[in-house]
């Protein structure tokens, strides 16, 4: 299926991980380990709304 608009997300504090840690999640684990005081640093609330484009790019600060 094909998503042709913008798609709505929320921003959330303490993901769900899988039980078992795959090579996947071993090697993007330290990507998300400072997640939570990075958007706490930028005054991002949880639950803040945030758009995403059908093409799923991104504008960063």
């Amino acid at each position: 299926m094909s998503i042709k608009g913008w798609r709505v997300h929320f921003t959330r504090r303490d993901p769900a991980w899988p039980r078992e840690a795959t090579p996947f999640i071993r090697e993007f684990s330290s990507l998300f380990s400072g997640l939570d005081e990075g958007l706490d640093d930028l005054g991002v609330p949880e639950g803040q709304p945030f758009l995403v484009p059908h093409q799923a790019t991104f504008a960063l600060p």
